[in-house]
């Protein structure tokens, strides 16, 4: 495992809008939403991933409003997100990861390497939509996001994924 994540710091939790404490003041022209980006999730029961850039795509929304600052957080469900979290293994190839073969037949061991082989040639499959690099505005109430590929995923405002 990389030195990047020896403390592991996975995050599982998916929390809905929750007030936060505050201590002080807010300033009263204080409004909109802060969203961000970045690796969340790490460690599977079946498996961990090996790198910084590769732990599954994660959204922190913070909004200001007059009645306070709230937090809510999700994953950007792509289907390597999904698949892997079902099997609790990886089963995207990431940077710096590549699926679990273990536990598997040697047929889905061939049919992996097969895989593999048309992602090097340049035909990336979902199993490469991890999209946890940056977003961007799509149109006036959702967003992109993206990764160091050609595939993109759209979320909205209150971080739900959409497509």
């Amino acid at each position: 495992m990389s030195i990047l994540l020896n403390n592991s710091c996975t995050q599982t939790a998916k929390n809905d809008w929750q007030k936060l404490d505050v201590k002080g003041s807010i300033p009263t022209n204080l409004t909109g939403q802060l969203t961000r980006m970045g690796p969340g999730q790490f460690d599977l029961k079946k498996s961990k991933l090996n790198h910084w850039f590769d732990g599954f795509a994660h959204l922190v929304g913070l909004r200001f409003t007059t009645d306070g600052i709230f937090f809510k957080n999700r994953f950007v469900e792509s289907k390597s997100y999904l698949e892997s979290t079902k099997n609790q293994q990886n089963e995207g190839f990431m940077m710096a990861t590549r699926p679990s073969l273990s536990c598997r037949s040697l047929w889905d061991k061939v049919i992996g390497v097969f895989k593999a082989l048309i992602f090097i040639r340049g035909k990336a499959t979902w199993r490469m939509d991890n999209t946890n690099v940056n977003f961007i505005p799509h149109d006036k109430k959702n967003f992109l996001a993206l990764t160091e590929t050609t595939r993109y995923i759209e979320f909205d405002r209150c971080l739900k994924t959409i497509g």
